[in-house]
């Protein structure tokens, strides 16, 4: 996936300019500097044989909202004037929420009116880690401002792990009334290895359980994603260090991902004694 970041010219890391696999994007031109000064262009060229032209709405940024969306805030903590001018001047017309592959693990009950915790399912920060608020500021309702600033659409991607199809639905519902008409993309390049998460390590199962779902019993140290079994607390994001009971009564946890099934029932044992 080719990216041009037009947020250079502003002298920040800012949006990402994104385009379909076998398209490369050329880096946008600076214009002269005064009054006068005839807006960047964008060259798009096609890499190899038969590629089909880029459709104009597919031409987007893919700012996660980690680091203020690529710094797309100002430290006052709203939206960049100079984004909102780099991005209509390139002919941005979709921009991505949450993001791509650091965004797998993104909660939205956290990200209306302020994201405060999320958890990484990428390479940004450790994986399963917990993601600071302060790192995470772009809310639903600032990139909503981006949006009406370059007169562009809100591509949503929605993640299709740590989910239920009832927190997904209301995810749409949030983001359809935070920002009005918006494309829903499913879920984040699954056929990566490093992306499966809990599914399967064959790639033709895998592509089956991202489109339908499916059960997988996670031993301890399995595959590349060790402690998926483990338990987690319910009031942070952290997926990365399990916890362990104190043999105390009425203890809840959360799994790595969710749902768990319920058939069969889950079991849990204690020094080998079944319990409640």
């Amino acid at each position: 996936m080719s990216r041009t970041r037009l947020a250079a010219l502003a002298g920040v890391t800012g949006l990402v300019l994104t385009a379909v696999p076998a398209i490369t994007s050329a880096a946008a031109t600076p214009a002269p500097a005064g009054p006068t000064a005839a807006p960047p262009t964008l060259t798009i060229t096609t890499t190899g044989a038969g590629a089909p032209p880029v459709a104009a709405g597919i031409i987007g940024g893919n700012q996660r909202w980690l680091q203020d969306a690529d710094h797309a805030l100002g430290q006052d903590g709203q939206v960049r004037d100079r984004i909102v001018e780099l991005a209509k001047n390139a002919g941005i017309k979709a921009v991505r929420y949450p993001g791509g592959t650091v965004a797998n693990l993104f909660d939205y009950r956290h990200a209306v009116g302020t994201p405060g915790c999320q958890t990484s399912g990428g390479f940004a920060f450790t994986q399963f880690a917990p993601i600071p608020a302060a790192k995470s500021r772009y809310t639903l309702p600032r990139h909503n401002t981006l949006m009406k600033g370059i007169g562009g659409r809100t591509n949503l991607m929605l993640p299709m792990v740590n989910t239920t199809p009832e927190r997904a639905k209301a995810f749409v519902r949030a983001a359809a009334k935070a920002t009005g008409q918006f494309i829903v993309e499913i879920g984040n390049e699954p056929y990566l290895g490093n992306q499966r998460y809990w599914r399967s390590t064959d790639t033709t199962q895998r592509l089956d359980e991202y489109i339908k779902g499916g059960k997988r019993l996670q031993p301890t140290g399995s595959g590349v994603y060790k402690n998926n079994n483990g338990l987690f607390d319910t009031d942070n994001c952290d997926l990365l260090h399990p916890k362990t009971a104190d043999g105390t009564a009425n203890q809840v946890y959360r799994p790595r991902f969710t749902p768990i099934s319920l058939d069969p029932a889950p079991v849990v044992t204690v020094a080998g004694q079944t319990w409640r």
